[in-house]
């Protein structure tokens, strides 16, 4: 059977998987220091209809296959309350999306992209003082592989 792009199917291996890192590129932000993920370990499932979860041990969350391809919907990682300590009402949302593909069913790779925007009255004042154009963000190249 054949998947999108012309790309035979590859059904990933349920299990847990080695994450090898990543390295942040396409700053838009343009922040001194931008946090990337460290090499660890995520259990996949694939849940045998299309798609696979994902379960770093902070967040859960699902992925969609076409082939070998997919990609794994815009979700809330988290949030950050910055506003508070400069008096404004103003909310960081940190959002992630991710894209990669298979080339075995025990290797992937791809890229998360991170959107950060904020919610609040004082948002503008907010990217004032960080010296930042809301919103913005980076992406992060990453590998992964089965153990």
């Amino acid at each position: 059977m054949v998947g999108g792009c012309g790309e035979a199917d590859i059904e990933p291996r349920d299990g847990t998987w080695n994450f090898h890192g990543s390295d942040a590129i396409d700053d838009t932000c343009m922040f001194d220091q931008l946090s990337v993920d460290n090499p660890g370990t995520f259990a996949l499932t694939n849940n045998g209809d299309g798609t696979f979860t994902v379960d770093d041990s902070q967040n859960v969350f699902d992925c969609t296959l076409d082939g070998a391809d997919f990609s794994c919907p815009s979700r809330l990682f988290g949030e950050q309350d910055v506003g508070t300590q400069f008096g404004l009402d103003a909310i960081v949302h940190y959002n992630v999306t991710v894209t990669g593909s298979f080339s075995t069913a025990n290797a992937m790779s791809g890229r998360q992209q991170i959107e950060i925007e904020c919610v609040g009255a004082d948002c503008n004042g907010l990217a004032a003082l960080a010296m930042v154009t809301l919103p913005c963000g980076w992406a992060q190249d990453f590998s992964a592989s089965h153990t």
